[in-house]
């Protein structure tokens, strides 16, 4: 008797055999006629289907292509870098490690870092503690410490304390020394081989009140500030051309004297952007008046006024163009000089990017910054800690006259660089700039935009008043 396994097998082996040989009915042929929502689809054919093809270049056309190749490739290889090394370090964790440092962590008190990197500062950085609900909610108090390479010190602290509907109280002081502060002589045909140094001294304190006027978008800001410069020689005068030797007989208004007084002024702002980092479809007007009464009779009081205006016009696929229009002038309101280092200056906020800062001085300043800006990478998805490239170009002029406001005498500056970006705002930048006068490169916690709020809190150095 066969075993049942081998029966099984046999019925199935007969009946393949005999499906093998009987007849089989025809499979219909498929429709030339799909059917949509919209009703059946035509098949495909010479007019309802494109065809691809790309077309062989002329002759003429190869050396272009070529060239452009050779010029590309440069640019080709530094994305490709870039791009492997993200990935590489995004492998790593270390992206991840350094959105958690830059995004935060849901405290109100921490310590970050600060750094700079410039030529005339030097390359340093320090700490800085917050506490964002120092006294109270909403009640923000600060200090912050650097150092850097070239003897360059920085020292100040600031509270912002909300007072009622709208209002608060802003103070804060701070102590600043540059060891190798430039001096290249006053006005817009100061000489860029006239370059000398000396030691600046900044000790300030003041407060500010702040109100909204019918709207957050919308305020008002007065206070009052004392301020004392004093001025000597380099730090190492052997190696550092001493202001004193290069300007023997011309020395400018007030070095090596003291110069202190008060500082009373009043500002109107309007401020339709928010604290993202990355502002689109948003402006900011500002119009400031301010008052300086030396301790010295000797030394000129004077008022300065300011307006300035920003723009974020969003463009394509969230690029963003960025727009500065601003000017400053200080008007003396007696006999006597004003002290050079209270002069308005290419610094902080007020960069001539392609120079070097305090390459200008005089009474008058007025630029135009433009940035154009687009996104280039993100660490987990919109709104997340990420980098902004831009391009920038910056034009503008020092003057001590109406008379000397002219096109030949405009700066031009232009170059690219990449913004920080974190859920709690703007982190840093780093940028290359060029102007007829060379290569600048700087590393930078603050920006030229959205720059003034809060400059007290922050410890921001507020002569010339900004």
């Amino acid at each position: 008797m066969q075993h049942p396994r081998h029966l099984v097998f046999a019925v199935l082996l007969g009946a393949m055999l005999l499906g093998a040989g009987m007849p089989t009915e025809a499979k219909p042929a498929p429709s030339s006629h799909r059917m949509s929502y919209w009703g059946p689809l035509p098949a495909p054919s010479d007019s309802t289907v494109a065809r691809p093809v790309t077309p062989r270049p002329a002759v003429w056309e190869l050396p272009l292509e070529g060239a452009w190749w050779v010029a590309k490739a440069p640019f080709e290889l530094v994305k490709l870098g870039a791009r492997e090394g993200l990935y590489a370090l995004d492998d790593t964790g270390a992206l991840r490690w350094l959105g958690k440092i830059f995004s935060g962590v849901d405290l109100p008190y921490g310590v970050t870092p600060n750094f700079v990197i410039d030529e005339v500062t030097g390359t340093g950085g320090g700490l800085t503690f917050y506490h964002n609900h120092f006294l109270g909610p909403d009640s923000r108090f600060r200090l912050k410490t650097r150092v850097t390479t070239r003897g360059n010190q920085l020292y100040s602290g600031g509270m912002v304390v909300p007072v009622g509907a709208g209002a608060e109280f802003e103070w804060g002081g701070g102590y600043r020394q540059r060891t190798g502060a430039r001096f290249f002589g006053i006005g817009p045909h100061a000489d860029d081989e006239a370059e000398s140094y000396f030691t600046q001294e900044l000790t300030w304190g003041g407060a500010t009140y702040r109100q909204e006027l019918g709207s957050p978008q919308l305020s008002a800001r007065v206070g009052a500030l004392y301020s004392i410069f004093s001025s000597r020689g380099p730090r190492e005068p052997e190696e550092y051309l001493p202001l004193a030797l290069a300007f023997a007989g011309d020395l400018p208004p007030g070095y090596g004297r003291r110069s202190e007084g008060w500082s009373f002024g009043l500002s109107l702002a309007r401020d339709t952007t928010d604290d993202t980092g990355r502002p689109q479809g948003c402006s900011v007007q500002r119009v400031s008046l301010s008052f300086f009464e030396p301790r010295e009779s000797d030394e000129a009081s004077f008022f300065t006024y300011r307006a300035e205006t920003q723009h974020f016009l969003r463009l394509w696929r969230d690029r963003v163009l960025a727009l500065r229009v601003w000017g400053s002038w200080i008007d003396a309101e007696r006999d006597g000089d004003v002290h050079f280092q209270r002069l308005m200056t290419n610094d902080d906020p007020d960069l001539l990017r392609g120079y070097i800062d305090f390459r200008w001085r005089d009474r008058g300043m007025a630029a135009l910054d433009l940035e154009y800006r687009w996104w280039s990478w993100e660490h987990s998805g919109p709104g997340s800690t990420g980098l902004d490239a831009y391009l920038f170009y910056d034009t503008g002029q020092v003057f001590g006259s109406a008379q000397e406001l002219a096109l030949e005498n405009l700066t031009h500056s232009y170059g690219l660089g990449l913004r920080l970006a974190t859920p709690r705002g703007f982190g840093g930048r780093v940028e290359l700039a060029w102007s007829e006068e060379g290569f600048v490169f700087r590393l930078r916690g603050d920006q030229l935009f959205q720059y003034a709020r809060r400059g007290l809190y922050h410890g921001r150095e507020p002569i010339p008043i900004r």
